[in-house]
């Protein structure tokens, strides 16, 4: 059940590898490739079917020809023999055996195959022979094959031996040389008197040999002549070891004869377990001729033939399956950059929310524009300092947003021009409802390949605190005015017994300038008693009145010698006093 249930996802995963399109190249590729390599192995195949037909086929007209010439040798002998069997030498009572051998002497003389020629009575005499030494001997008829019967020829198995000695009766047969044998042909007749005589033909089964070495010189093929019987009468040279051995055990004779003549088979042949094999029965002499080869052979011909043909294929696969690898490289590498473009552009979208929302919570205006100072992007703050929507500054000149006095600092702020990186700058602009707003206006340049592109920049509201400073500037002239115009003698000093202040009242009491007593002590500008009064004076103050960082506190004393401190005894009014502060 786990299996069933993870099917659909095996299958979601192969279909999402394969739609990359790195995957189908791949895919594609290997498809290509293999079909080039099917096509050159489905060439090659019929490449090698052809060569092995056509070995088939040539093995087959070689034992043809070779089954013709060997079938011409055995017809030829068996002619001759019945020719001479209707000769007068050899038929008339009176023929004597010199005669015989005359007659047999110049068949032979015309018979180049034959290794001689004799007549042989049916006791096995030798009656008349073309080899020296035969004539009158005995011969073992049975070893030269079947009994022949008058009229009929009749072929017998291969005999080791040059001469009919090798098969003589009553003696000791003569040592055949290695290699040395020969085919007999019996011919049986009878002479005038009605003697059965056998008229006997030696083959030289080398002339056999000769002929299919010369017809397989320049083949690949062996062949090898055999009997009905499967005895190896003649070779082409590979199988001369095989001479007079039988081979009937080979698909040739427990197959295919007596039911076919003929036949070409892939399988076990005389010289080995897998050959290209033809063979070729005679249908008038009992002979067989094989013809093979190696199957070995017919590949290292294909392969020798088909080397160039493989050699292409291959390079095709090769360069189909390089092509494959670059497509695919180059592929891979796009789809990793598009990959690393989308996950650049995701970071760079979750960076614009992110932004986009600090933006929206900055408790500032924010604002960007380009190069000429018209204005691009507001953030949500916008609405909150103006009360319109952030779409109506969008194309709106940043030097028209502000009041005329304030549109120099402007243009000095985003001047294209300037050196400076930071810009800062106050301007006054005024609101929907016509009141006039300050703000510090802090601008950056937008540089790209070496230029100016635009301008960012933040605007903070300092109104309120611009309102206040003005109220307090207005404050302080208010008290500077209390202060200069009162007519009472009045100084102010800090906690270090310095004067900071005087007014006029205490310039014309002291007959001092303010300025040669501001920022000195008591002791440079006032008498030692009256210094000594002011400095216990802020002494008290100090110490009943406040701390010295607690906002100003003031002290009256009387320019006189005074020994009690204000202001737990008021002085009379009549009196010149000063009043001595300790501003914070």
């Amino acid at each position: 059940m786990a299996d069933l249930q993870a099917l659909p996802s095996v299958w979601t995963r192969l279909r999402t590898w394969v739609s990359q399109t790195s995957h189908l190249v791949l895919i594609t590729g290997g498809l290509s490739a293999l079909a080039a390599l099917v096509a050159v192995g489905a060439l090659a195949v019929n490449d090698f079917r052809t060569v092995r037909t056509s070995h088939q086929n040539h093995a087959a007209m070689l034992a043809r020809v070779l089954e013709d010439q060997a079938t011409r040798t055995m017809q030829t002998a068996e002619l001759a023999l019945e020719s001479l069997a209707t000769s007068p030498a050899l038929t008339t009572v009176a023929s004597e055996p010199r005669r015989m051998q005359d007659a047999l002497g110049q068949a032979l003389a015309a018979l180049s195959f034959l290794r001689g020629l004799a007549v042989v009575d049916a006791g096995g005499r030798v009656v008349a022979s073309t080899q020296p030494g035969d004539a009158e001997s005995f011969v073992d008829l049975a070893k030269l094959g079947p009994l022949v019967a008058v009229g009929r020829t009749v072929q017998g198995g291969l005999t080791p031996g040059r001469s009919l000695q090798s098969v003589r009766l009553g003696g000791a047969a003569a040592a055949a040389p290695a290699g040395v044998a020969f085919i007999p042909v019996m011919h049986g007749y009878k002479n005038e008197a009605g003697q059965a005589l056998v008229l006997l033909a030696l083959v030289n089964p080398d002339s056999l040999s000769n002929f299919q070495h010369l017809t397989l010189e320049s083949e690949v093929f062996d062949s090898v002549v055999t009997s009905y019987n499967g005895q190896v009468l003649a070779t082409s040279g590979a199988a001369a070891a095989l001479a007079g051995t039988r081979v009937n055990n080979i698909p040739v004779f427990s197959q295919f004869l007596p039911r076919q003549e003929h036949a070409t088979y892939l399988g076990v042949g005389v010289l080995g377990q897998r050959q290209i094999v033809s063979f070729r029965a005679s249908a008038a002499m009992p002979l067989v001729v094989v013809v093979e080869t190696s199957y070995r052979t017919a590949v290292q011909s294909w392969l020798a033939d088909a080397r160039a043909l493989i050699g292409i294929g291959l390079a095709l696969v090769a360069l189909v399956l390089g092509l494959t690898f670059a497509v695919w490289r180059g592929l891979r590498t796009r789809e990793r950059a598009r990959l690393a473009i989308d996950a650049a552009q995701a970071r760079i979208a979750r960076n614009e929310r992110d932004l986009s929302v600090l933006m929206r919570s900055v408790q500032e205006l924010i604002f960007r524009t380009d190069a000429q100072g018209v204005i691009t992007y507001v953030n949500a703050h916008w609405t909150v300092m103006t009360g319109t929507a952030p779409d109506r500054a969008i194309g709106k000149r940043l030097h028209d947003l502000v009041e005329p006095q304030s549109r120099n600092d402007v243009a000095r702020a985003i001047d294209p021009r300037s050196p400076d990186g930071v810009r800062v700058c106050q301007v006054v602009s005024r609101s929907a409802e016509g009141k006039e707003m300050m703000f510090q206006v802090a601008v950056v340049p937008l540089v790209a390949a070496g230029r100016v592109i635009g301008f960012a920049g933040s605007a903070v509201d300092e109104t309120k605190r611009w309102m206040a400073q003005q109220q307090l500037q207005a404050q302080i002239a208010f008290q500077d005015l209390l202060l200069e115009t009162n007519p009472l003698p009045i100084s102010v000093t800090d906690a270090q017994n310095r004067f900071v202040r005087v007014n006029k009242a205490w310039e014309e009491y002291k007959g001092r300038t303010r300025t040669a007593v501001l920022g000195k002590a008591f002791d440079e500008c006032l008498p030692p008693d009256e210094a000594n009064v002011h400095k216990s004076a802020n002494k008290q103050l100090l110490r009943w009145g406040g701390e010295p960082w607690s906002r100003p506190r003031c002290a009256m004393a009387t320019d006189r010698a005074a020994t009690r401190a204000w202001p737990r005894q008021p002085l009379p009014m009549s009196m010149d006093r000063s009043v001595v502060c300790s501003p914070s």
